[in-house]
């Protein structure tokens, strides 16, 4: 998969070390540790200046570049 064009595709592939990744890839087949985990979260939420439930990311297992996951990014963009 080509990530250049894609940024939420880039950063995932950048914290799991990885340039393979499919669109079908789980976070859990990221194969990320806990604090990775959090290292990419915090990412994503700076790059698309948005919040993202912990809980919620903890507990995620659609793939990473699936639908919701990339409507959840952009509908809870931060104001200002």
């Amino acid at each position: 998969m080509a990530h250049g064009a894609d940024p939420l595709a880039s950063l995932v592939a950048k914290y799991a070390g990885r340039g393979d990744l499919r669109p079908g890839t789980t976070i859990e087949e990221l194969g990320l540790s806990s604090l990775e985990r959090v290292e990419l979260m915090v990412a994503l939420e700076d790059a698309f200046h948005t919040r993202i439930d912990e809980g919620a990311f903890a507990e995620a297992r659609e793939p990473v570049g699936a639908p919701a996951a990339r409507r959840a990014l952009v509908g809870h963009r931060a104001s200002g």
